[in-house]
């Protein structure tokens, strides 16, 4: 099983799930969940890659009741100053970062995209999601469209795939998100330096 769960009924389980098996995919080492909260999809990445997995929030809260499993751990950090040396992870992870870095506007996304290049070996890949429902829109977080997901990623990494799903949880809720599965720029590209 890859996801969080069997009966994972969360709004954007068809997104999670298409992200934790383009991870399992590939053979991993070191794994980043960025903005990883209480850590459920944390621990799914672990059992699905059997890499090493650091979960990183800067909500100590959610961190403190995130669940201890083997080959977790977690970082109490700033998405925009990651405390990883540059080139030293395989794959970064995120669901929902996105859309609450871009209640602040588009620059908090294009730092965290270049951060995330920063620490991306050049084999590396970024699987990352989310919200894409311009119907709802919640305090703190907003909605991106595909032309800013490209022109965020622009620079820094290759976009591979950006796909739009509908899904529909248990409850019948409609949740449409972003999954967006990027490469790491040639090496020496924008975001690796810094630039």
């Amino acid at each position: 099983m890859l996801g969080p769960s069997a009966s994972d009924d969360r709004p954007g389980a068809a997104v999670r799930q298409l992200g934790l098996r383009s991870l399992a995919a590939r053979t991993r080492r070191a794994i980043v969940d960025l903005g990883c909260g209480v850590g459920v999809d944390t621990e799914a990445i672990a059992r699905s890659t059997g890499a090493h997995v650091i979960g990183i929030d800067r909500d100590r809260a959610s961190l403190a009741r995130a669940a201890r499993a083997p080959g977790v751990r977690y970082l109490c950090a700033d998405p925009l100053r990651l405390p990883l040396a540059t080139a030293t992870v395989d794959g970064v992870y995120s669901f929902g970062l996105l859309e609450r870095l871009a209640s602040d506007g588009n620059e908090p996304i294009r730092a965290v995209i270049r951060e995330i290049r920063r620490t991306l070996r050049d084999e590396g890949v970024a699987i990352l999601a989310t919200v894409a429902d311009f119907r709802h829109r919640g305090a703190g977080r907003r909605s991106l469209t595909g032309a800013e997901v490209s022109q965020a990623v622009r620079g820094s990494l290759k976009l591979h795939e950006l796909i739009g799903l509908v899904d529909r949880g248990r409850d019948g809720a409609i949740a449409r998100h972003w999954y967006i599965h990027a490469l790491p720029g040639p090496a020496g590209s924008a975001g690796r330096d810094g630039a």
